[in-house]
């Protein structure tokens, strides 16, 4: 909801004859999340702000295609770390650690997957070129995000259930 605000907020902006006034900005948002009423004004407006202002220049140069779902899904972990969950439904990323193509991302994964999580033991890291992140994501889900009793519901692929023979 506060993204979808920002982008309302960020559209006006842009239009004919409107002008950026942060006094406007706040009433728009605590009309959208009267919650944000006793907020400290400036740890938290000054940024949604300067977002929102971001947001109407990629809207200017016609590049905000994408960036209300990833500015949606960027702040969700980070929330969810300092508030953890009873239970996790999740489609995780059933790709090998073969096909990231980041240099710097492999890095990270790696680091988990042996150091971290003991996911592979150290004498047979050359296995990791064939491993689904999908085990990543079951364990590094739990360990982040869920409180008590670990309840996980994951969607799997049909080659997962298939039975080998």
């Amino acid at each position: 909801m506060t993204i979808d605000a920002l982008r309302e907020y960020a559209k006006e902006i842009i239009s004919p004859g409107r002008e950026d006034d942060f006094e406007y900005f706040k009433s728009l948002i605590i009309s959208k999340i009267p919650s944000l009423e006793k907020a400290d004004h400036e740890a938290v407006f000054r940024p949604l702000h300067r977002t929102a202002q971001n947001i109407a220049k990629l809207i200017k140069e016609k590049k905000d295609t994408v960036w209300g779902f990833i500015l949606k899904n960027y702040y969700k972990p980070i929330f969810l770390s300092k508030r953890k969950v009873d239970a996790i439904v999740g489609n995780p990323p059933w790709l090998s650690y073969r096909f990231v193509k980041s240099t710097d991302y492999q890095e990270f994964l790696k680091d988990l997957i042996v150091r971290y999580y003991a996911l592979l033991p150290p004498k047979k890291v050359e296995l990791i070129t064939q491993m689904e992140l999908a085990s990543l994501f079951f364990i590094r889900c739990s360990d982040l995000y869920l409180e008590g009793i670990p309840k996980q519901r994951l969607l799997l692929r049909a080659a997962v259930r298939r039975r080998r023979d």
